[in-house]
């Protein structure tokens, strides 16, 4: 096992880089950002999502979709349309921030993987412990 452990590839990823690039590759594709919008409505056809209604500063718009991908983090999309989900007793806030403390940047993380000890792992959450949907 410890000669399998020297051999694994680590690879570094870094979110906030990704997302600027992310960025950056998407505008070059023609993609259209929308920053600060959110989905406050759908509509179906069929049984599918075929139009999200989103507001922000400029205004309301709809949005004809062909797909629905939420990766709001907690199902927005899909509650607000009446969709099933899932909640599992194993999940848990993922959530982190960086901080730059004596001129090195750290990464905080702000919740606990879920472990059998703690139970649910919100409860194993430290700023959030407690927390309760």
């Amino acid at each position: 096992a410890e000669a399998r452990q020297k051999k694994r590839l680590m690879a570094a990823f870094n979110p906030a880089s990704f997302q600027i690039e992310m960025e950056v590759l998407l505008e070059k594709e023609g993609v259209a950002l929308m920053y600060d919008t959110r989905v406050c409505q759908v509509q179906t056809k069929a049984d599918q999502v075929s139009h999200l209604i989103v507001e922000n500063k400029s205004g309301r718009l709809g949005l004809e979709v062909g797909a629905v991908i939420d990766a709001s983090g907690d199902a927005d999309v899909c509650a607000v349309a009446g969709c099933p989900v899932e909640v599992f007793d194993s999940n848990v806030l993922a959530a982190w921030h960086y901080l730059v403390r004596d001129g090195r940047v750290q990464i905080k993380p702000m919740s606990n993987p879920y472990d059998k000890e703690h139970g649910r792992g919100t409860r194993a959450a430290g700023p959030w412990s407690g927390f309760t949907r």
